[in-house]
């Protein structure tokens, strides 16, 4: 159905947070692919409380494709499981790495490993299984850039008070004008206020509005925000044991709201661009061993 390519304008407004959130409550089999070049692996400290060893992924598949290019079998081959349908590709052990897993060790030889990677997704979508991307932070140096203009759904998150939304204007611009010359086409963007309920900062400053931000960054698509939930966040963020009443928490119902429509974001690109996208699946997916 969709590839799902998540990123923040500015800081850390809770790209890995929300990527996991969405990965465990999607509505179909998912992978979650931490393609943050910037840093570590967010959900193997966090969600999974450094309980599994850090012996998979995106290092791995850059090693694989040294000899031939990446299939889906590789990308099995380099998850971890992490619940019923629910896999993860984990990303960096440490941020060095990145260059590694650029487009430039092997150009001449292998298209990077981003394109690769791009391709495989593509099929697992054909297969029945979405990918939830978390990119990090936009422009770091190596970035999957060929994942995000592949993307049936990109979604741009970022606080709510003035430096966060003067980055984000900035951002916001920058990449529709990639997506649009680069990609195909800027109509699955949208942007995701998170911090909704957070309140004012103590110098008397209040969190900007949908209405404000869809007026001061222009042609944005503004989503229903996420709430300012620490404890309901950190089920996902940290590896928080969940509270009784979670799964009726406000936190997850915006997280159920943000897969709707995200999963009508990109059916309508789908149906725009790859109108056989419903058709039944080609390429066979393996659990992972």
């Amino acid at each position: 159905m969709a590839i799902v390519a998540l990123a923040s304008a500015k800081g850390a407004p809770g790209v890995s947070t929300t990527a996991v959130a969405l990965t465990m409550l999607w509505h179909r089999p998912a992978v979650l692919v931490e393609a943050d070049v910037s840093g570590t692996s967010a959900v193997m400290a966090g969600y999974l409380r450094a309980s599994l060893p850090h012996d998979r992924g995106l290092v791995q598949l850059g090693l694989a494709r040294r000899s031939a290019p990446l299939t889906v079998q590789d990308l099995w081959d380099n998850t971890l499981t992490l619940g019923p349908d629910r896999h993860l590709v984990p990303g960096l052990s440490d941020p060095a790495q990145g260059l590694g897993l650029s487009d430039l060790g092997h150009a001449e030889a292998l298209p990077g490993i981003w394109a690769e990677l791009t391709t495989v997704l593509l099929g697992l979508e054909r297969a029945g299984v979405d990918a939830i991307v978390d990119v990090g932070r936009l422009g770091a140096a190596y970035g999957p850039v060929p994942l995000l203009r592949a993307a049936d759904a990109v979604v741009l998150l970022t606080g709510t008070r003035l430096p966060d939304l003067t980055a984000l204007d900035a951002r916001h611009g920058r990449l529709v004008d990639d997506l649009q010359t680069n990609g195909a086409g800027s109509d699955a963007l949208a942007v995701l206020p998170v911090g909704e309920g957070r309140g004012e900062h103590p110098a008397g400053e209040s969190p900007y509005t949908v209405r404000e931000i869809t007026r001061g960054v222009t042609g944005a698509h503004v989503l229903q925000p996420l709430p300012w939930a620490p404890l309901e966040a950190g089920v996902y963020g940290h590896g928080f044991a969940a509270r009784r009443r979670h799964q009726q928490s406000g936190y997850v119902r915006a997280i159920n709201t943000l897969g709707a429509s995200l999963q009508d974001l990109a059916r309508r690109r789908q149906e725009r661009l790859r109108p056989d996208a419903g058709q039944a699946p080609t390429i066979p997916v393996q659990e992972t061993p």
